[in-house]
């Protein structure tokens, strides 16, 4: 996918800013950022952190690697990876044939619920139109499940459906019992005895 914005008016201004909000949802609060460190490595960043109380400035730099794309990854505590951005190292200026790159910075911070992904491109009177590819993808080995731990989600409900079929199976045996066990001593009193028994 890739987002366009167009200038409509030129400013006496050097760029724009961009951000976006990235939310895993559930137990997928944890990101992994591709750094460029030595050796490039993928950061741990919670997103459960509320850094916008540390004040409106406040930002992480992302130090982006030399690849073409920069790699963000939506994972669970544990490291689990499942789903990913990826955003274009280099963010054009106009389209087609003429289109030429555009610099660009950027940094994040974390509000508690999320991980606030920030851009800034670099401007001028000639830029037009800016473009920044993007793919967005889900892991699907993120979501296997072990049978135990398919076991531990749902105990709650196995032992409330188990609890109910083992009543309906019991209470018409347990039925069944009594009424045999009925009739035997019937059969077994004296004659006289099931007369005053009716």
């Amino acid at each position: 996918m890739n987002y366009t914005i167009e200038l409509l008016k030129h400013l006496d201004a050097q760029g724009i800013a961009v951000e976006q909000d990235l939310q895993g949802g559930g137990s997928t609060y944890t990101f992994l950022l591709r750094q460029a460190t030595s050796p490039s490595r993928l950061v741990p960043v919670s997103s459960r952190i509320p850094e916008e109380a540390i004040g409106a400035n406040f930002t992480h730099p992302f130090y982006q690697t030399r690849s073409p794309l920069q790699e963000i990854y939506f994972a669970k505590e544990n490291g689990t990876i499942q789903a990913f951005l990826f955003f274009s190292s280099t963010p054009m200026n106009g389209t087609g044939p003429l289109a030429r790159s555009v610099s660009v910075n950027s940094s994040y911070y974390t509000t508690g619920s999320s991980l606030v992904l920030q851009q800034a491109f670099f401007t001028n009177s000639s830029t037009n139109v800016l473009t920044q590819e993007m793919v967005l993808g889900i892991d699907e080995h993120g979501f296997t499940l072990t049978v135990r731990d398919w076991f531990k989600d749902n105990l709650p409900i196995l032992m409330v459906v188990c609890g109910s079929i083992a009543m309906v199976i019991t209470l018409p045996m347990l039925a069944i019992m009594y009424r045999r066990y009925r009739r035997s001593r019937e059969e077994e009193a004296p004659p006289d005895e099931v007369e005053k028994r009716s």
